[in-house]
């Protein structure tokens, strides 16, 4: 689908100014061209909505899991069956001789420590989410997106004007 908008600007734009205008063969549509012309068609966005969902889901849940594991000096597994399947047992094989009272503070304590955390990093990640899409349409890069339109733009001012002018928009969001 790319190829072929790419195929009718550059018609279009050959058509308004006429095809049988001679360039030099270093012009800069001329490097645009050869540029792209044996570069293989690779799917970089193909599964972006895939990695979006998986940032808003599982990654606060995997944060969360990782920091709370450090501070219990717990594995992850461990701390993911006792949050998500209630399972006792990573607490209850440190000490067998523990009464209930005791293992059931410390798995409120764990399973707090995990929902605050939890919270901290879901907030995290709306936050990131709320600039990463925008950004990652309009930083000038196509290697995490399949367009972008500061390059598009970028390629128009080429074949219009013979020469890109330089952009303070788009970037890196810090």
């Amino acid at each position: 689908m790319k190829k072929l908008l790419r195929y009718i600007l550059l018609t279009f734009v050959f058509s308004l100014i006429g095809g049988n205008i001679a360039h030099a063969a270093t012009s800069p549509v001329d490097e645009l061209i050869e540029e792209f012309k044996d570069k293989p068609q690779t799917a970089l966005a193909q599964d972006m909505y895939l990695d979006i969902y998986k940032d808003i889901n599982d990654k606060p849940k995997e944060q969360a899991t990782k920091s709370v594991s450090n501070k219990y000096s717990m594995t992850e597994d461990q701390i993911h069956k006792l949050t998500q399947e209630g399972d006792l047992s990573s607490i209850i094989k440190d000490d067998e001789n523990a009464d209930i009272n005791t293992v059931l503070l410390q798995y409120q304590a764990i399973a707090n420590d995990y929902q605050s955390t939890l919270e901290t990093e879901n907030i995290r990640s709306e936050l990131t989410m709320e600039t990463k899409p925008s950004e990652v349409f309009m930083d000038g890069d196509t290697s995490n997106s399949e367009f972008d339109i500061l390059y598009d733009l970028t390629i128009i001012e080429i074949i219009l004007f013979n020469e890109a002018s330089t952009s303070e928009f788009g970037g890196q969001f810090n």
